[in-house]
């Protein structure tokens, strides 16, 4: 027996050889039938794709719907005494957009329809696979760029200074703070004229210190407008007054 790369192609041999009906599928044979057929392969020693065990979990997922389905069909027209009463679900023909933008909160699969219009055929069961597929595909994909995401940030994070750059950066802003505040108010487009977008970064952080510890006081009068900045009086070289 030759290795099977597409799954799908399991499903119409499958179907080919009179183990399923492609006209009318039962999902959980189908299930059964699917993992029998990987089984085999296991034990021929054949490799399995990723694309084939993902559809096989799938697969498995549309089973154990389908078995609880079962189980809330007969429980129907019974009294809370005797069974368990759930509303009618109709999920009707779903757009394949309700899949690929599932949230990572919810299942990564979609819920089996409810076929009570027509029977299940071979092609409507490779269409939702097709379509848990992309989910799939998409929550990977969200992933990669959360772990992405997430380096980018570690990497800012341990390039942020050191303590005792920190300090270093905090007496010279004061020293430059105080040259400057002999012409009276401090505008903050002054105090980092000519500057990068780094060095306007590494001159606001220590502005923010300063303000904590009470040497500063800034005023923005209109959001994302000017920054006014009054240096406390009597502050020496290490902050003291």
């Amino acid at each position: 027996m030759e290795e099977v790369d597409e799954p799908i192609e399991i499903l119409v041999d499958l179907a080919a050889r009179g183990e399923i009906d492609p006209w009318e599928i039962d999902v959980v044979n189908v299930a059964d039938k699917f993992l029998e057929r990987l089984e085999r392969m296991k034990k021929l020693d054949l490799r399995l794709s990723a694309r084939t065990l993902l559809y096989a979990s799938i697969l498995l997922r549309m089973k154990s719907e389908a078995l609880f389905m079962d189980v809330e069909e007969n429980n129907e027209g019974k009294g809370p005494e005797e069974g368990i009463d759930h509303p009618e679900e109709d999920h009707g023909d779903l757009a394949e957009d309700e899949y690929s933008d599932a949230p990572e909160t919810v299942k990564i699969y979609p819920k089996l329809r409810r076929w009570r219009r027509r029977p299940i055929t071979l092609n409507d069961l490779i269409t939702e696979l097709r379509k848990a597929e992309k989910v799939e595909i998409n929550r990977r994909r969200r992933v990669e760029r959360k772990v992405k995401e997430n380096d980018a940030m570690k990497k800012i994070i341990l390039d942020l200074p050191h303590e005792e750059e920190i300090e270093e950066k905090i007496s010279r802003l004061r020293n430059r703070l105080k040259e400057m505040s002999k012409n009276g108010l401090i505008l903050f487009s002054d105090l980092t004229a000519g500057m990068s977008v780094r060095e306007v970064v590494d001159t606001y952080i220590p502005l923010l210190f300063l303000a904590a510890k009470r040497e500063v006081w800034l005023r923005q009068d209109d959001l994302f407008g000017e920054l006014y900045i009054t240096l406390r009086e009597g502050i020496d070289e290490r902050g003291r007054g």
